[in-house]
């Protein structure tokens, strides 16, 4: 494995580690700015640097994911435990995605569309 692609994994793995706290904070006070930033900007760099690799169902899910954030970052919803499920869907998607990447140096075939789906429905039923 190259020293790009084992920092960009070593990297997501801490992010995903912090991004988990922040929404256990999110889940024990929706209204928790400091947390939300830290979520979005966690999910907005992975989106990021997903798209700088060229790993598309990385950058997908993440994607979806920033857009739900978003929805709380602009107030439109507020984070709960229920409106947060398909983020937790989305760091385990996220995880198996990064152990197909270290064992096999390229992301797995897939496409995510469910889990991007329910992403969606979760940002746009306001």
């Amino acid at each position: 494995m190259d020293d790009l692609l084992k920092d960009f994994i070593d990297e997501t793995e801490s992010g995903l580690l912090a991004l988990e706290d922040s929404l256990k904070s999110l889940e024990e006070s929706p209204h928790n700015q400091e947390a939300l930033f830290n979520a979005f900007r966690i999910m907005h760099t992975l989106k990021g640097s997903s798209r700088f690799l060229k790993f598309s169902r990385l950058e997908g899910v993440s994607h979806e994911a920033e857009n739900l954030l978003s929805t709380f970052r602009d107030k439109k919803k507020e984070a709960s435990r229920e409106s947060l499920d398909p983020i937790y869907e989305t760091i385990e998607t996220i995880k198996d995605i990064l152990t197909f990447l270290e064992i096999k140096g390229r992301e797995p075939k897939g496409e995510d569309s469910e889990l991007k789906d329910r992403l969606r429905r979760a940002y746009k039923d306001k």
